[in-house]
C-alpha cells in the first residue's frame, strides 16, 4: 500500500541530488518516499491508538474500584453478602435505566443512599420445575 502525494523534500536535500538522475531510480525513490510516509502515519494511528487504550484500562479500573467501594457500603449497610449487594445494585441500574458505574459512583459519593437501593423491590422466586 503506498500513500498518494508529494514526498515532503528540503532545498537543501534537493540540491544535494545528482543533476541527472535516471527514471528508473526516480521511480523507486518516490516509492520508498511514499512506503516511508505511510508505514509513519500507521506507527502515528498505532501511537495514538495506544494512549486511547490506557485511558480506557484507566477508565475501567476506576469503575471497577468504585462499584467495589458501593458493594462494600451496601454489604455493610444490609448486612448481606457482597454478591447479593452487586446483584441488588445491578439489578437497580437496570431498573433506573442507569450504568452499574453510574449507580457505584451514587453509592460511593453517597448521592444514592444504600437503604434506597437495598429497599428496591427483588423480582419474585419462581418454582424451578
Amino acid at each position: 500500500m503506498t500513500v498518494e502525494g508529494p514526498v515532503p523534500m528540503t532545498v537543501a536535500e534537493a540540491a544535494a541530488l545528482p543533476a541527472v538522475v535516471d527514471l528508473m531510480t526516480a521511480a523507486r525513490a518516490l516509492r520508498i518516499g511514499r512506503t516511508t510516509a505511510y508505514a509513519l502515519a500507521r506507527q502515528e494511528r498505532a501511537i495514538r491508538h495506544g494512549e486511547v487504550g490506557a485511558e480506557q484500562l484507566q477508565h475501567a479500573l476506576t469503575s471497577r474500584i468504585t462499584i467495589e467501594q458501593a458493594k462494600g457500603v451496601l454489604a455493610q449497610a444490609g448486612s448481606i453478602p457482597m454478591d447479593e449487594a452487586f446483584h441488588r445494585m445491578r439489578r437497580y441500574a437496570r431498573a433506573h435505566g442507569q450504568r452499574l458505574s453510574t449507580t457505584a459512583d451514587n453509592i460511593a459519593r453517597k448521592v444514592l443512599a444504600p437503604d434506597v437501593v437495598l429497599a428496591f423491590p427483588l423480582p419474585p422466586l419462581t418454582s424451578a420445575g
